[in-house]
């Protein structure tokens, strides 16, 4: 949101927003808060009674999805200077950050939302993993800075002390302090990653058994062929019974019944007599599946 440019923000979830704000002191105005609040007549919006006597803004936002560089960094995701003229808004979403790499002895990932003659504001991702803890290269900014841990926690060294920031924690940075960024841990530390939650543990596990733990199609396939054998119907393999099943008996049989009589006393009749002719087989074919006995035994131990 470049300087002078009016915004409104509404939450339209059922959950309540928490937005983390980044203002410079340069964008402040003297009148705060202002002075002027403009009116309906003044804001467009869907059928709004003025949206044609103001402002068109299809030619004053600009596209920002090419791909970033270096060179970038002072005015992305637009030059300021030209933001501030037309005041268009622009929403970086995460693959329109601009990404870049701090350091060379110690690589980490920069992400930035918005650089400009301003400010600076973005992401630290701090890598895991290797041989001892994983650090950023030294650093000093000519002005303010704050970090704000949304995963961590980091530990932030210079020449005299340390201070560990857990997640949600803030730390101000005045102009010409030297910093530096260390993660002890085994996953990657950043400003705005998701905070991770802890793997649940559970009591059981529930199954399906039907087509799932047992191969029960044979023993299906014989008993709807019963079926078929005494209202004179065609039978069915086994690869057209595969295609049949899976939404319960009833369905299986009234897709095949109401191809003749979709009469529901007649589907009744033929589902009773389909039940009958599985109950005196379910066990002649049905077997589980290859290493599904296994695969029981080891979670039950």
């Amino acid at each position: 949101m470049p300087e002078g440019a009016w915004h409104c923000c509404h939450n339209f979830s059922d959950q309540k927003t928490r937005i983390l704000y980044f203002i410079t002191p340069k964008a402040w105005d003297e009148h705060i808060p202002p002075a002027v609040i403009p009116t309906e007549e003044e804001t467009k919006f869907y059928k709004g009674p003025n949206n044609d006597n103001l402002p068109d803004m299809r030619g004053a936002i600009k596209d920002i999805s090419r791909q970033g560089c270096t060179d970038d960094i002072g005015c992305w995701p637009v030059d300021p200077a030209e933001a501030r003229k037309t005041g268009a808004v622009y929403a970086v979403r995460d693959f329109e950050k601009l990404n870049n790499v701090h350091g060379t002895t110690h690589p980490m990932l920069l992400r930035f939302i918005t650089s400009n003659d301003y400010g600076h504001f973005g992401e630290m991702v701090l890598p895991a993993g290797g041989y001892g803890p994983r650090c950023s290269d030294p650093d000093v900014h000519k002005g303010d800075g704050a970090l704000y841990c949304v995963d961590g926690p980091v530990t932030l060294v210079d020449a005299e002390e340390s201070f560990v920031l857990e997640p949600e924690d803030t730390f101000f940075l005045p102009a010409g302090t030297k910093y530096q960024l260390v993660n002890f841990y085994y996953h990657p530390n950043a400003k705005t990653r998701k905070r991770k939650t802890k793997m649940k543990t559970y009591k059981g596990i529930i199954f399906d058994l039907d087509g799932t733990l047992l191969d029960t199609i044979e023993d299906l396939r014989d008993s709807v062929n019963d079926v078929m054998k005494i209202y004179g119907w065609k039978e069915h393999d086994t690869k057209a019974c595969k295609q049949m099943v899976g939404n319960g008996f009833r369905k299986l049989i009234k897709g095949r019944c109401q191809r003749i009589n979709k009469n529901e006393l007649f589907i009744d009749e033929a589902v009773n007599q389909f039940s009958k002719a599985y109950q005196k087989r379910y066990l002649n074919k049905t077997i589980p599946y290859e290493g599904i006995l296994k695969l029981l035994e080891k979670k039950r131990n």
